[in-house]
């Protein structure tokens, strides 16, 4: 009995020591980084084995203002919206309302004729039919052969003309007039195609992805702060977002005057939500304990596995790094692919799922670690994306100091 009472009290201050050397570390990156005019401001989020670690707020929410940055301000997530859109329709999936292997153009009909490029940039360049149909599963892992429009070729200069889109079937009607980049399963390629994928959520169920979220996810997981624009009310809760340029940080979009105070008329499941640090914990709780959070089951533990586990095993062909940097000092081995919206690590061997993660453009991060029951999210609002290598930087110190 004694062993045990003293094995326990080592582990009790073994973590404290941790907890301590964390926040430690943590506060002298972030007030450093602040200080110094690298960053306006940033929320950090650490939870192990449902214990919270480590919740802090530093630097500004707005710098020309002098407002202070808080736990429960409202970030833009961008591509970190992705797992969420997938989540959603992997609930409809589970109801039986489509199957994986589905022709999209079956929920999508502008894709019946769609036509794929080959040889981009070349003299041999020319357009050819599909080979196969674009399947729903081809979008949730982007493999459908879509581009993300950031690609400085021919396909990507034609991506332009999806800026004027006002609704989702100008999108879906511009989109299909443009070839595909790749034959359907054939290459992984980071894309538009979970902006798609909410488009078709919404043809299944006749709402609005903003409402078919609210229902399914943010009311039960109490994400109160969480949606496709922020409320009125809580305007002064919107973090300013800035750009880094030539060493200084410039306002890019001031919250008086934000997009993301009007209700929008595209639903953009691949990148529109907004979210605070706590609201996405509980999303994220939800997706650690396998569709269950504060007792009550969301998602089945079997639609969890199919969300976390890697979807592209069989495709070698990439087009961009598998957004190693994100997490490459991270861990010591390889992104073993993508699952449905998020960068999956797995066990060298076996192939489990160690870990799953996303980041956006603002260089907002998450990472759900299964080995160690952990969670951390880093949130901040500045562009380029990969600034000053700050999210590696905070997962280096989460790493060295959570065992």
């Amino acid at each position: 009995m004694k062993k045990l009472f003293f094995t326990l009290l080592l582990v009790f201050i073994v973590s404290i020591s941790f907890s301590q050397n964390l926040k430690k570390e943590l506060d002298s990156l972030m007030f450093k980084s602040v200080n110094e005019g690298q960053l306006h401001g940033c929320v950090t989020y650490v939870q192990q084995r449902d214990k919270v670690l480590h919740f802090e707020s530093y630097g500004f929410k707005n710098i020309e203002q002098n407002k202070k940055m808080e736990n429960d301000v409202i970030f833009r997530i961008a591509s970190m919206t992705k797992i969420i859109t997938a989540a959603g329709a992997l609930k409809l999936y589970e109801e039986g309302k489509f199957l994986l292997d589905e022709p999209v153009k079956k929920y999508i009909p502008q894709f019946n004729n769609l036509k794929v490029m080959q040889n981009i940039g070349t003299d041999s360049c020319k357009i050819v039919n599909l080979e196969r149909d674009i399947t729903i599963r081809d979008l949730f892992r982007h493999t459908a052969g879509f581009g993300s429009g950031g690609e400085n070729d021919t396909i990507g200069n034609l991506y332009n003309k999806l800026d004027s889109a006002k609704t989702s079937e100008d999108f879906l009607n511009t989109i299909s007039q443009i070839p595909l980049r790749n034959q359907p399963g054939s290459k992984w390629e980071y894309s538009c195609s979970n902006k798609i994928l909410g488009f078709l959520i919404e043809k299944i169920i006749n709402k609005t992805l903003h409402d078919y979220l609210t229902e399914s996810f943010f009311v039960p997981l109490g994400m109160t702060n969480t949606g496709f624009y922020v409320a009125k009310k809580n305007i002064d809760k919107l973090s300013c977002s800035y750009i880094y340029d030539e060493g200084k940080l410039k306002l890019e979009d001031n919250p008086m005057t934000s997009e993301y105070l009007k209700v929008p008329t595209i639903y953009n499941g691949g990148g529109g939500i907004v979210s605070t640090a706590k609201d996405l914990a509980n999303f994220y709780n939800m997706i650690l304990h396998y569709g269950t959070f504060n007792g009550k089951q969301i998602l089945k533990a079997q639609t969890v596995e199919l969300l976390i586990s890697n979807q592209i095993g069989e495709i070698k062909d990439r087009g961009i790094p598998d957004l190693t940097n994100i997490l490459s000092k991270y861990r010591s081995f390889s992104v073993a692919g993508y699952g449905f919206g998020v960068g999956i690590h797995t066990e060298k061997n076996s192939g489990k799922t160690q870990s799953i993660y996303w980041a956006g453009s603002y260089n907002t991060y998450f990472l759900i670690d299964y080995d160690k029951q952990l969670i951390t999210i880093f949130l901040t609002q500045i562009t380029p994306f990969m600034h000053l290598d700050i999210m590696n930087k905070f997962g280096q110190i989460v790493n060295k100091n959570v065992h």
